[in-house]
């Protein structure tokens, strides 16, 4: 998981102090809300984002994981906001991606962690954000992991929520699934625009805490 604080360099010093210790807390309360202790997730901070590396295979159940993985980040975005004004407010844009990675002198390698960085940074994602200025996320799957994962509706995940776009960015060319709580994901394009469209239920409503599948 990648992911990246949307306006961090206008910010002032202290400003930046504060935004980098909530989404810390953030971060860490999001794993632990999804039930992973310390030693069953890494992260690689970048100051403003940074990459999450979560478990998969084995015994990890990766729809539920990522269902109440992504409902924890929603809650936790209310809570490190709280009542701030909207010059204050964390607003995240995240990647989620699969593949294999190695750790290494300064961080990871791996075609995943490169590519999760390039589609959290493509101009669909980042406009997604600006044309919602009530939300705090926007989410972006990779094809893969939406096509395996996130499309059958499991737990909850709104499957039929998520729009497809084209993402280019640098060297980087792909196509990605959105989705923006409460908010518009924009309808596919095939030249990676996204213009506006109807909205999309929030991720409150649809992962709705009164069914059988509730994870808290």
């Amino acid at each position: 998981m990648a992911y990246d604080v949307e306006g961090y360099s206008g910010l002032g010093q202290e400003a930046q102090f504060d935004v980098q210790r909530r989404l810390r807390a953030l971060v860490d309360g999001a794993c632990a809300r999804a039930g992973l202790s310390p030693g069953e997730y890494e992260t690689q901070p970048q100051g403003d984002g940074g990459l999450a590396l979560l478990p998969t295979g084995g015994k990890v159940d990766e729809p539920r994981l990522i269902a109440s993985f992504l409902r924890a980040v929603t809650a936790g975005l209310g809570g490190v906001n709280g009542l701030r004004d909207a010059g204050s407010r964390i607003r995240l844009r995240m990647a989620l991606h699969e593949g294999v990675i190695y750790r290494a002198d300064h961080g990871y390698v791996g075609d995943a962690v490169v590519e999760a960085f390039r589609m959290c940074d493509a101009g669909p994602v980042r406009d997604a954000l600006r044309r919602n200025p009530g939300a705090d996320l926007v989410l972006v799957a990779a094809d893969r992991i939406y096509q395996d994962v996130l499309r059958h509706g499991h737990h909850g995940i709104p499957g039929d929520s998520f729009v497809r776009h084209l993402l280019r960015v640098k060297l980087f060319e792909a196509h990605g699934w959105l989705f923006v709580p409460g908010g518009d994901s924009g309808p596919a394009r095939a030249d990676g625009e996204s213009p506006d469209a109807p909205s999309t239920p929030s991720l409150a409503d649809t992962l709705d805490g009164d069914r059988p599948y509730d994870l808290w």
